[in-house]
């Protein structure tokens, strides 16, 4: 295979998120070869179709050259990096040339999400640094039916134990009372948490999200409410189906693995790993099977085969994002770090970006941010506590 079938073959792979270790690196020294910038062009054509202004907003030539000049400022993998010609590789030593790989795709993407200026959804607080904004930890609160907010620790674990709520250390959260009174258990942004339900069914919830559940399931069926993203391993129990309602969808069990993600104003997205889930919405229905996702929107709901890597990427403590417009990716950031990042008024063309890649949740935000500035289009700033991006 000569080197511009090679590369077309690793650059399809790289866009399909199928390169291995070894692979990456061959990409990263083929693109330090002027000789496939033509080929690179092509294939950017051929992969994303854009209108004359989308063509425009981007430069081939000009990225292949930026992309050149990160690999270079990284230098070469395996004169300075010998330890990644070992056997066992650590995906952690050569995360940053994935980054910087994944700038290659800054592609245009024909989307019609916008971010404005504008107050923030969600109560972020106020930072003067950017240094000040750090990743998401384990924190969450119980919110009673009377209103009472009971803050929980940072041990990131709750459950139901003989209708009392325990957290992690063993310590009473709150006595036995009326085990049909409705509670809900809040992860704001920049929090995670785990809970374990009366019947042994364990949920994760990612930030800016909350399930809301009674301490025990009395009746012919295990009901909870949730809004945001959660992961259920539910405990089998083929009398007493688990149903978990959101976004007017209802996902209906008996014991099984799925990822959850219902956000308000998105896409509500079912994810299946293991077992079976029914789904239902607006009249209609849908069974799943592992490996299959449902995507309810605009009053509609579909399947499709899942990307496992990115639907449960937050469970493994990183972000993956394929071909994924930077909207998206700027409010699973500003979930997770608790900031309001924005793209600025006249920046709007930021709203067509995509981005490809791989990344540790534990990454700071500074570093993140300045991947996208080796694009050489986006850059940021602190504002009044927010962090706008710019072109």
């Amino acid at each position: 295979m000569n080197n511009k079938l090679k590369f077309e073959d690793l650059y399809t792979k790289y866009l399909q998120g199928q390169l291995t270790a070894e692979e990456l690196l061959e990409f990263i020294q083929l693109s330090n070869d002027p000789a496939n910038e033509g080929a690179f062009s092509e294939l950017v054509n051929e992969t994303f179709h854009t209108d004359k202004s989308a063509s425009d907003a981007f430069h081939t030539g000009q990225a292949f050259q930026r992309f050149q000049s990160t690999i270079k400022g990284l230098q070469a993998p395996e004169e300075t990096h010998p330890q990644i010609r070992k056997q066992k590789r650590s995906y952690g030593q050569i995360w940053k040339y994935i980054a910087a790989a994944c700038m290659v795709s800054c592609f245009i993407y024909l989307g019609s999400n916008y971010f404005r200026e504008s107050k923030p959804t969600h109560p972020y607080p106020t930072y003067s640094h950017m240094e000040e904004v750090q990743p998401g930890t384990n924190k969450a609160f119980l919110k009673t039916a009377d209103g009472k907010e009971i803050a929980l620790g940072t041990e990131g674990a709750l459950r139901v134990e003989n209708n009392r709520l325990i957290d992690a250390t063993g310590e009473q959260i709150q006595n036995e009372d009326n085990t049909n009174t409705w509670q809900t258990l809040v992860v704001p942004t920049g929090g995670q948490y785990k809970m374990i339900l009366a019947d042994g069914s364990k949920v994760w919830l990612n930030s800016a999200s909350k399930m809301t559940f009674t301490k025990q399931f009395n009746g012919s069926k295990r009901i909870i409410k949730l809004e945001g993203e959660a992961y259920f391993e539910v405990a089998h129990n083929a009398q007493k189906p688990f149903i978990v309602e959101s976004n007017e969808q209802q996902v209906q069990v008996l014991g099984t693995k799925f990822n959850l993600s219902a956000y308000p104003d998105e896409a509500t997205v079912t994810t299946l790993v293991a077992g079976k889930v029914n789904v239902s919405a607006f009249g209609q229905n849908e069974t799943l099977i592992p490996g299959m996702q449902s995507i309810n929107s605009a009053s509609h709901l579909t399947t499709k085969p899942a990307n496992m890597e990115v639907a449960l990427a937050w469970m493994n403590d990183r972000f993956v994002f394929v071909r994924e417009p930077l909207p998206q990716i700027i409010q699973k950031l500003s979930r997770w770090y608790n900031v309001d990042l924005y793209i600025a008024s006249g920046s709007e063309a930021l709203n067509k970006k995509t981005f490809s890649g791989s990344l540790s949740r534990n990454t700071p935000l500074t570093e993140i941010l300045n991947l996208f500035k080796t694009t050489e289009t986006i850059r940021f700033e602190m504002k009044e506590g927010r962090v706008r991006l710019m072109m």
